[in-house]
C-alpha cells in the first residue's frame, strides 16, 4: 500500500485499524512492586510486536522504545553577580519502528518536504513528549500512539525504497539493520547531590576571581549538571536502564588587543562526580592563571608567516586530534531520498564523510602507533574519564576496541546502521551516531620531553628557521557559547579547518619563548597525522562532547550529541606546517578602560 492509499484512508481511521485503542487505555494493572515507566512500555511493546498490522501490509519486524528522564540544573555568573539560572525536569519518549527485514527495510530514507529531514527522519522518526508523573496509563497510552504513527510512516518509506531501483543497486553490499545480541543491563549512577543555591553560590564567588582582571572586556563563569535517567526496550529482548550524570564548570573570558583584534581564553572541567572535580581553591587557581594569561596576551606579537615544524601538546594536542582525526572515525548511513533530485546532494555529502571508512588496512598514523576505544574504562592511569558506558543506545553491549595497530586502520566505529567500512555494530550508537567513548592514542616509540626537545631542533635547523612554534591550547565553540558578544562567532564546527589557537609560543634554541597570538594554521589535511614526526608520552584528557559527523547537521537538524567522550592524547610533533596572521574583521577596542569595580 503507497503513501497515497494511507492518505487517502485518513489518519484517524488507520488508527482504529492497526490498533484497537480501548486496549490501550484500559490495561491490565500492573504489579504493585513494578516500575510503571518499565511496564507502561513493556506492555505496550508485547502488544504491538504481536498485533501491531495494517489490513494486508508486512507487520513491523522491529519495535524499539526509549524513555528519557532529564535533570538540568545550569547556573551563569559574571563580575559576582548571576547572569542567568534554572532548574528544570522534563521526560521524552522515542520509538522506532521497521518494517521488512534486517536485509532491506523500511530505514534511511529522507523526507525533504514532507515535514522532516533525512538523517532525522532515521535516528528520531517519532521523539515526544511524555508527563513527568509516573502513571501508567498516560505513559502507555503516548506510546501506543507514537508506535502507531511511526509504523504507518515506516510503511511509507518501505513503499519509497522499494520503489527507487537505483537505490537498490547502489547497497555497497550492505544490509539495513545489523543483528545484535540480546543485552540486559542496568548502569545506575546517583544523581549529583548540589542544590541550586549551592551552584549559585559557588558560580558566584568564581566569578568574582575574574572580576580582578580590569582589562578583560567580558567574562563568565557557569555551572552545569545534567543527568539522565534512561530507559530502553526493543523487539529483540534486550533491555537496558542507564544513569548517566555529566557534571561541568566552566569559565570564559575576552578582551582585545590594541589592533583591534578580538583575544579569549576558557577553562573547562568536566566529571561524572563532585569528587572528580577540583576543589574551590584550585578553580580559582586556575581562573587567575586565564585571567593573567589573557591579559598578557594583549601585547603579544602578530606572526606574520611562518613555515615549520610546530608541537601541539597539552590541550590543544587532545583537541586537534579529536577535531581532525577522531571525527573520520564516525561515519553516515547511506540515505535514499524520496525526491530524486536530493539524491545526489546526499550522495556527495556521504561520500565525503566516508572517507575513513575506504581506507580499512591504510596507514593513517606513523609506524608504531595504537588507537584504542575502551567505553569500559573509569580511569587512565590516575586520570578520570567520562566516557564510560556499559551499553549503547541500540543495546549493544560496550566493548573495548582497536581502531589503529602500527599505525594502520583496522576498523571505524559504528552503530547498528550499516555503513561502508563496517560489518557489525563496534556498541558506539551514542546521541544518534556513532560516538567514542575513551579514545586513547598511545605509540610504542614514544618520545620523552628531552627526545621531543632535540627533535624539534633538529627539525628547527633543517627548515632553516630562526625559532619553531608550540601550540598549548586550541578555541573550543561550546565554551564560545557562553559570551553573548560571541555567539555569532562560534558557528558550529564542521571541520574544514583547524580550531583557533589560543595559546601559542615561538621557542627559539636557547630555550627563551615568547607569546604570539591570531594563529591561523592553514591548509591542515587529515594525512598530516601519518606523517607526525613524533608522538610523546605525556598525556592529556580532554572530556567534551563530540560533535556529529560532516554533513550530518545539513541531514538531520541534530545540533549535537548529548553523550559525554574523554580523548587521551598525548604531544603531537608535526615536521612542516604553514602558519599566517589569522586576520579577522577587528573592531576598534572600547574608547574607556571597564568602569571600577566598587
Amino acid at each position: 500500500m503507497g503513501s497515497g492509499r494511507l492518505q487517502r484512508l485518513g489518519w484517524a481511521a488507520l488508527a482504529l485499524l492497526v490498533l484497537d485503542p480501548v486496549a490501550a487505555q484500559t490495561p491490565a494493572p500492573a504489579e504493585p512492586d513494578a516500575d510503571p515507566l518499565i511496564q507502561a512500555m513493556a506492555d505496550e511493546l508485547e502488544r504491538s510486536i504481536k498485533q501491531l498490522k495494517l489490513a494486508d501490509e508486512s507487520p513491523p519486524y522491529y519495535v524499539e522504545y526509549r524513555l528519557q528522564d532529564s535533570y538540568v540544573l545550569f547556573v551563569k555568573a559574571t563580575l559576582g553577580s548571576i547572569a542567568s539560572d534554572n532548574q528544570s525536569h522534563n521526560r521524552s519518549g522515542h520509538v522506532q519502528v521497521r518494517v521488512g527485514d534486517y536485509d532491506l527495510d523500511s530505514s534511511l530514507v529522507s523526507r525533504f518536504g514532507m515535514g522532516g529531514s533525512a538523517l532525522h527522519r532515521y535516528y528520531n522518526p517519532n521523539s515526544f513528549r511524555l508527563p513527568v508523573d509516573d502513571n501508567y496509563a498516560a505513559l502507555r497510552r503516548s506510546f501506543w500512539l507514537a508506535t502507531d504513527l511511526a509504523y504507518k510512516r515506516a510503511l511509507e518509506d518501505y513503499a519509497v525504497k522499494l520503489a527507487d531501483k537505483q537505490a537498490m543497486v547502489d547497497r555497497d553490499g550492505l544490509v539495513d539493520f545489523y543483528a545484535a545480541p540480546v543485552v540486559a543491563v542496568d548502569e545506575l549512577s546517583s544523581r549529583p547531590a548540589i542544590e541550586l543555591e549551592a551552584a549559585r553560590t559557588l558560580a558566584t564567588e568564581l566569578s568574582q576571581v575574574l572580576a580582578d582582571y580590569p582589562e578583560l572586556h567580558e567574562s563568565n563563569v557557569w555551572l552545569r549538571v545534567y543527568y539522565r535517567d534512561i530507559r530502553y526496550l526493543n523487539a529483540e529482548g534486550s533491555r537496558f536502564h542507564r544513569q548517566v550524570p555529566d557534571i561541568t564548570i566552566g569559565a570564559i573570558a575576552r578582551t582585545q588587543a590594541a589592533d583591534g583584534a578580538v583575544l579569549w581564553d576558557f577553562e573547562l572541567f568536566r566529571a561524572r562526580q563532585l569528587s572528580d572535580l577540583p576543589d574551590t581553591e584550585a578553580l580559582k587557581q586556575k581562573l587567575r592563571a586565564m585571567g593573567k594569561r589573557l591579559t598578557e596576551a594583549r601585547s603579544a606579537e602578530r606572526l606574520d608567516q611562518y613555515v615549520g615544524p610546530v608541537l601541539f601538546q597539552g590541550q590543544a594536542a587532545a583537541a586537534l586530534f579529536a577535531e581532525l582525526f577522531a571525527s573520520q572515525l564516525q561515519s553516515v548511513p547511506r540515505m535514499v531520498a524520496s525526491e530524486p533530485n536530493m539524491q545526489p546532494w546526499i550522495a556527495d555529502l556521504q561520500a565525503r564523510q566516508q572517507r575513513f571508512g575506504r581506507k580499512i588496512g591504510s596507514r593513517v598514523l606513523p609506524r608504531g602507533s595504537t588507537l584504542v576505544d575502551d567505553p569500559t574504562l573509569d580511569a587512565f592511569e590516575t586520570l578520570p574519564l567520562i566516557g564510560r558506558f556499559r551499553v549503547d543506545d541500540e543495546g549493544v553491549a560496550a566493548n573495548r576496541k582497536v581502531l589503529v595497530e602500527d599505525g594502520r586502520l583496522k576498523q571505524i566505529l559504528s552503530s547498528r546502521i550499516p555503513m561502508y567500512g563496517t560489518t557489525a555494530s563496534t556498541g558506539n550508537s551514542r546521541g544518534g551516531f556513532p560516538m567514542p567513548g575513551n579514545l586513547i592514542l598511545t605509540s610504542d616509540v614514544a618520545a620523552n620531553a628531552a627526545e621531543r626537545s632535540q627533535l624539534l631542533e633538529e627539525l628547527r635547523i633543517d627548515a632553516g628557521t630562526d625559532y619553531v612554534i608550540v601550540v598549548e591550547k586550541l578555541g573550543d565553540p561550546q565554551a564560545q557559547r557562553q559570551l553573548e558578544s560571541m555567539q555569532s562567532m562560534a558557528v558550529f564546527n564542521y571541520r574544514e579547518r583547524l580550531p583557533e589557537a589560543l595559546v601559542a609560543w615561538r621557542q627559539f634554541p636557547d630555550g627563551r619563548r615568547e607569546r604570539v597570538r591570531n594563529l591561523n594554521i592553514e591548509r591542515f589535511a587529515v594525512r598530516e597525522f601519518r606523517r607526525l614526526e613524533a608522538i610523546g608520552d605525556d598525556y592529556y584528557v580532554h572530556s567534551v562532547t563530540p560533535g556529529f559527523p560532516r554533513g550530518g547537521y545539513f541531514l538531520s537538524g541534530v545540533r549535537g550529541a548529548m553523550e559525554p567522550a574523554s580523548y587521551v592524547v598525548p604531544s603531537l610533533l608535526f615536521e612542516e606546517l604553514a602558519i599566517a596572521d589569522g586576520k579577522t574583521m577587528d573592531r576598534r577596542p572600547p574608547v574607556l578602560p571597564r568602569p571600577p569595580s566598587p
